[in-house]
């Protein structure tokens, strides 16, 4: 899964959504204050998670990742998805 971006976009009639997503905050309940190896870890497990659901799927694509593939941690990561158009994606969903 790459940042596929407006090429890809005008290529398929696309769905644009923004989404929000954050990832474990574990690191809260141990107590862990700054920056901790654990923050990382969980923010890597979050890109990982993305990449095993973006990569295996068509009707949905991930066309900006924003701050997903950061090499920092960060609580909060937006990206950008784009569906195939409503019409096909609802054929696909009926059809089954």
């Amino acid at each position: 899964m790459k940042n596929k971006g407006k090429e890809q976009a005008e290529s398929k009639m696309f769905s644009r959504i923004k989404v929000g997503i954050y990832r474990r905050l574990d690191d809260r309940f141990e107590g862990f204050l700054g920056g901790s190896p654990q923050k990382l870890e969980l923010h890597n497990r979050r890109k990982e998670a993305l990449h095993e659901v973006f990569d295996t799927q068509k009707s949905v694509e991930a066309l900006n990742l924003g701050k997903t593939e950061d090499t920092k941690s960060h609580e909060f990561v937006e990206i950008v998805l784009g569906a195939v158009a409503v019409p096909v994606f609802q054929y696909a969903w009926f059809r089954g």
